[in-house]
């Protein structure tokens, strides 16, 4: 969506899901990747059955897609589609087959992967701050926040 035109879709909500990701680490709410699961809850959402899907928690929703898509770009950058295609593939015949596609564990590639967010020169500090202070004071409500604050930013 944000190549179409729309930055404060869901979970960017105006901001990167790499300034996000640097916010939830420096505030203490990063979700580890290994918390990720297939089902619902562990994404802050309950399945209600037939298509109904319901958020019982709007933070954890918020931090797990915003991780995650922070993540998935960054195998896409670095690895390139390829291997996301046979990461894919592969997952029909074993579960998450991390190192036959990408080389490295799930452990080692979330270590190299925040490393590169910590030197990423396209993430704006002031824009981590000023997002690690709205997850701070109200994870919850936090991208609400961040919605109506993105359009006065320089």
């Amino acid at each position: 969506e944000v190549k179409l035109g729309n930055p404060l879709t869901f979970p960017m909500c105006g901001f990167s899901c790499d300034e996000w990701t640097r916010a939830f680490l420096d505030s203490g709410l990063y979700l580890p990747l290994e918390k990720l699961g297939p089902d619902h809850e562990s994404w802050g959402m309950e399945d209600k059955g037939g298509g109904d899907l319901r958020v019982l928690n709007p933070g954890k929703q918020h931090r797990a897609y915003a991780v995650a898509g922070s993540f998935g770009h960054y195998l896409l950058e670095n690895y390139g589609i390829d291997r996301i295609k046979r990461f894919h593939r592969l997952s029909f015949e074993k579960e998450r087959p991390w190192e036959a596609a990408f080389g490295l564990g799930p452990g080692e590639l979330e270590k190299k992967w925040i490393e590169a967010l910590k030197s990423n020169p396209k993430i704006k500090p002031e824009n981590v701050s000023l997002l690690t202070d709205l997850v701070q004071r109200a994870p919850d409500t936090a991208r609400d926040e961040a919605r109506k604050l993105s359009g006065k930013q320089p």
